[in-house]
């Protein structure tokens, strides 16, 4: 119960209102410490040539932008620019810049690889608040399309010896059912989720290990077996939402955060539930939720009580500490 279980939203309101800073920075791959190109042995088009943005393992995510004028004459294409590079030609979302991961497993799927973008976030993630994040993903491989994207938040700054795919709880995963198989059209994907705290750093990918993740080619026909899925990767903004939920609650009688309650209505919320920590549902509620931290009449004891809080086309469950 205390894991958190998001979805992406296409064209919902969650919440109206939400804050306007964005916790990311360089969010449109704008800015960079240099123009992608290659030289010889040296790879100078990953994302690290983009300002704010790294590697966090040994997979080689790489940095597209229109500053770039490296031209191959067998290929007849600009290898690292903006619409057109060695993997496609996709205008950008906005702006004259993006970012881009692969990801792929061998033919009999017994090693996976897999490419990661990672920021330092403008400020520190509070626990009990809620954010929002939002980006935009592009496919630019033809023969497949996967459904897999999610964004994992951590204390620490990743820095991982290895390449295969990371099979971690990321905070924000897309929905399973969603295949992004429009090479055209760039996809809009978003959700919330509640902070625990202390999180600083984010990462983009894929967190599925292969070969349960789904992958399709452009007919729809589900494909066993198959090389790789890649992504395009375009304004990434992290939001803090105009809410903040309390993970503190001490019923024990002195006028101070002695009842929890929640406007359901006011956050765009159709449900809440607390749970105890063997899953028995302790109170619910579908307009408010007002807990005074009982459970049929007698007092509940001191704890961890988890909170799920079901949305239009997500949900997001989190933790209460019950002291008294």
């Amino acid at each position: 119960m205390g894991k958190l279980v998001l979805h992406i939203v296409f064209n919902v309101s969650l919440i109206s209102a939400w804050a306007q800073q964005n916790l990311v920075p360089n969010s449109s791959f704008e800015e960079y410490h240099w123009c992608p190109y290659q030289t010889g042995s040296a790879d100078s088009f990953y994302i690290n040539a983009c300002k704010n943005w790294i590697m966090p393992t040994l997979g080689t995510s790489d940095y597209f932008n229109a500053c770039s004028v490296q031209y191959d004459v067998t290929l007849q294409r600009f290898l690292f620019s903006v619409p057109e590079n060695y993997i496609g030609n996709q205008t950008a979302h906005s702006g004259d810049a993006y970012s881009f991961l692969i990801f792929a497993q061998n033919e009999v799927g017994s090693q996976t690889y897999a490419e990661y973008i990672q920021v330092k976030l403008n400020q520190i993630l509070q626990a009990g608040k809620f954010y929002r994040i939002h980006f935009f993903v592009n496919n630019p491989l033809p023969m497949s399309c996967s459904n897999s994207i999610g964004a994992l938040f951590t204390p620490n700054q990743l820095n991982l010896n290895t390449d295969e795919i990371l099979t971690l709880d990321p905070q924000f995963l897309s929905d399973p059912n969603v295949f992004f198989c429009d090479t055209n059209s760039w996809y809009e994907v978003q959700g919330i989720f509640m902070a625990q705290g202390n999180e600083e750093y984010m990462t983009i990918g894929v967190f599925e290990e292969l070969p349960q993740l789904k992958v399709k080619d452009q007919q729809g026909n589900n494909i066993p077996e198959f090389v790789d899925a890649a992504f395009y990767i375009d304004d990434v903004t992290l939001t803090e939402i105009e809410f903040e939920a309390a993970n503190i609650f001490t019923p024990n009688g002195d006028g101070i955060n002695d009842g929890y309650y929640l406007n359901l209505t006011s956050i765009g919320a159709k449900k809440a539930e607390i749970y105890n920590r063997w899953g028995n549902i302790i109170i619910e509620g579908e307009d408010s939720l007002n807990w005074d931290g009982t459970f049929n009449g007698k007092d509940c004891s001191e704890g961890v009580y988890f909170i799920r809080l079901e949305f239009e086309n997500n949900i997001v469950s989190g933790f209460i500490h019950l002291i008294r």
